[in-house]
């Protein structure tokens, strides 16, 4: 291609080197910023050196993605607040200020397929299956029926998960830094010392100060950078939200359903992992709303599988066959069948351990209204998974910031995180161009998800 110099195989181009390109322009700026979010700053800085574009030091790209990553989220938080406020919400919690108008409000929300049409569709199901006599691959309960919706069209569907990255340690012991040597003409460099130490100082204090907002609904004590990623889909849109935590990235999704209008006219439906405080924070912040929950089939069958292995004895192809005699059931939705199997693995004296059994047996209990029917699920074309919500962690996240030896700040990991979500939602270019125009929480066709693998 002519004009254009590759950096490497993220098919990232920025122009040949101007001297009159500055990082004003948003061209190269943009091409910057997604490399960096690819690659570390060392390699991005070699590269453009190597390939003869311009000469940028790792402490001059660092600052700008610090200095984008802080706009971006100033910008995004601001245009989250305002919106909340315009609907009446509660933009620190998230939370309506009129509730009781609000649940109103929701009961013309699509709701669950109705019973009569579900009896229809697992009559279907089960006539269509081969060997009748074989009642484990037949539907034989309707328990499931608040987690089948109606179609496609009438929801918007919600990938939730977090993803967790070493966190840097604040205070490193400095007594072991040897201090800089005077000049060899004999003057000092005190001066010069003094103001790096300020910087040192200032950047110290800033992290400190968006750590503290940034990890608000986690303990300070914790040794992870936790980023709590949502993707949501409706009509053939994809939207990616970020966070610095569950609550904060569950206030941006409330904008964004208030913004597309999405709220009061939809039925939400929230697929996670079954982690206790993403239950229990969707569960508080969406309690007026028609939604339901639905565990990823995948995790559901790990769980089985890890409890099994700790309950029965036997080798590990033997336990892979036990967990899919209790698996048949649950994808089925026949929990009751699924826990009488459980039980008979006592009968046939294989159960190493009560207790871990007994966790099973809970695990199945506690977990009943997240657990649908996943057969009758993909017969009519609905999805099971989070894997899209999983697939995001690794693009946003994971990619760049999971890597041996690497440990982050909040605000570094949420500098390179806010930049690829931008990217992703083809926001990053509006914002550089003109940042007063661009709209974070407005999805239309030009906001459309992009190429996984061009992200």
């Amino acid at each position: 291609m002519d004009g254009v110099c590759k950096l490497d195989v993220n098919a990232v181009f920025v122009p040949k080197h101007n001297p009159n390109l500055t990082f004003r322009t948003p061209k190269l700026m943009f091409a910057l910023l997604s490399q960096l979010t690819h690659s570390s700053y060392r390699d991005v800085q070699s590269d453009l050196k190597n390939y003869n574009i311009c000469d940028i030091g790792v402490s001059t790209l660092k600052d700008l993605a610090e200095r984008e990553g802080t706009l971006i989220r100033a910008s995004f938080n601001e245009q989250r607040s305002n919106i909340l406020m315009k609907h009446d919400f509660n933009p620190d919690t998230g939370r309506p200020n009129n509730e009781a108008a609000l649940v109103a409000a929701c009961k013309n929300a699509p709701k669950s397929l109705e019973l009569s049409k579900l009896a229809q569709a697992v009559q279907e199901f089960n006539k269509n299956q081969p060997g009748l006599d074989d009642k484990s691959n037949l539907i034989r309960s309707l328990r499931f029926i608040n987690t089948i919706e109606n179609s496609k069209e009438l929801i918007v569907q919600i990938d939730i998960d977090e993803v967790l990255t070493k966190k840097q340690k604040f205070d490193r012991n400095r007594s072991c830094v040897n201090t800089p040597a005077a000049k060899a003409t004999g003057k000092t460099r005190e001066s010069q010392i003094q103001l790096n130490q300020n910087k040192i100082e200032a950047r110290s204090d800033k992290k400190k100060e968006f750590d503290a907002l940034a990890v608000s609904a986690y303990q300070n004590e914790h040794r992870n950078v936790n980023t709590a990623v949502i993707r949501v889909t409706w009509d053939g849109f994809v939207h990616v939200i970020k966070g610095e935590s569950v609550t904060e990235a569950l206030k941006s999704l409330m904008a964004l359903l208030l913004e597309n209008n999405l709220l009061t006219t939809r039925r939400l439906v929230f697929f996670m992992d079954g982690a206790k405080s993403l239950k229990s924070k969707i569960k508080d912040m969406f309690s007026f709303a028609s939604y339901h929950i639905i565990l990823d089939w995948y995790h559901v069958s790990v769980s089985v599988l890890q409890h099994l292995s700790m309950a029965l004895s036997g080798t590990i192809a033997q336990k892979r066959e036990h967990r899919s005699e209790v698996c048949k059931h649950i994808w089925h939705g026949n929990l009751q069948y699924a826990r009488e199997v459980i039980l008979n693995f006592q009968n046939k004296g294989i159960v190493r351990n009560q207790a871990k059994l007994q966790n099973l047996l809970n695990y199945l209990y506690n977990k009943q209204d997240e657990l649908t029917c996943y057969a009758l699920r993909k017969d009519m074309d609905l999805s099971n998974s989070s894997s899209q919500a999983e697939k995001y962690n690794d693009i946003l996240v994971a990619s760049r910031q999971k890597h041996n030896g690497m440990a982050w700040s909040v605000v570094g990991s949420n500098d390179l995180s806010s930049i690829k979500a931008a990217k992703v939602n083809n926001k990053l270019h509006i914002h550089l161009e003109n940042p007063t125009k661009n709209q974070w929480f407005k999805v239309c066709d030009a906001c459309n998800e992009v190429d996984l693998m061009a992200a």
